[in-house]
């Protein structure tokens, strides 16, 4: 096997070991169960319909006056982004996910969130077409980009650590910022449509996981370097 295959093979072995490796929670669509059976709360005035007859849980769809996510409380002291980098995961295809600003605030219609033990936090928006990273509560002037999420499964991570926040979609870093202070809701995590201005027609949610350190990016560089090392014995 050449050099280049190995690399290859690892890093991809490395990135998808990375979304369930050492989880302190996973939801997994292929159970066949509810996030409220995996661990999480419901949160939210709808649940919207719901289907987990498949290998997905098929969310939605949900409106814009509504929320409805999962969330789970992790006990005090759990995390310390500034001294740890933790990584939430999100395996999900959307349709009809909004992106855009709302009443002078930017929302989308799913997000992931996550908060540390001193009130830091960041929340990764998903829209259909596009995706960002937002540290406050308006967001206008946050980072965003361009992404294809209604074709198929894609796999989206936000990574919070003692060097700020991290966007990558399907192992491919898309935005940094640094952590957003002052959140009152603390060591808590939380996936779904999160906000009461945007909506989501369908959201299919293979697998959702928080991990800590070491996150995509350091979990890909030790991949290669590891490989490296044994291709020069």
């Amino acid at each position: 096997m050449t050099t280049r295959v190995v690399l290859a093979a690892a890093c991809a072995a490395g990135l998808s070991a990375s979304a369930s490796f050492g989880a302190i929670i996973r939801y997994d669509a292929s159970q066949g169960s509810l996030p409220t059976d995996q661990g999480f709360t419901y949160t939210g005035s709808m649940a919207g319909p719901l289907d987990t007859s498949g290998i997905t849980l098929a969310h939605g769809p949900t409106t814009a006056s509504d929320i409805s996510a999962w969330e789970k409380q992790f006990p005090s002291g759990t995390m310390n982004f500034a001294t740890s980098t933790w990584s939430a995961t999100m395996n999900v295809r959307l349709t009809g996910s909004d992106f855009g600003t709302y009443s002078g605030t930017r929302r989308a219609g799913y997000h992931i969130f996550i908060s540390d033990d001193a009130g830091r936090w960041i929340i990764a928006e998903l829209g259909s077409s596009t995706i960002g990273l937002r540290n406050d509560a308006i967001g206008t002037g946050d980072p965003s980009v361009s992404a294809a999420m209604n074709a198929a499964f894609r796999t989206v991570t936000v990574e919070a650590g003692p060097t700020g926040a991290k966007l990558f979609l399907d192992g491919t870093l898309q935005a940094t910022l640094p952590l957003g202070t002052g959140q009152t809701v603390r060591n808590h995590m939380l996936w779904g449509d999160g906000s009461n201005t945007t909506r989501v027609t369908l959201a299919e949610v293979r697998e959702v996981t928080l991990v800590p350190a070491p996150g995509v990016g350091g979990l890909a560089a030790g991949t290669l370097a590891l490989a490296l090392r044994r291709r020069r014995r």
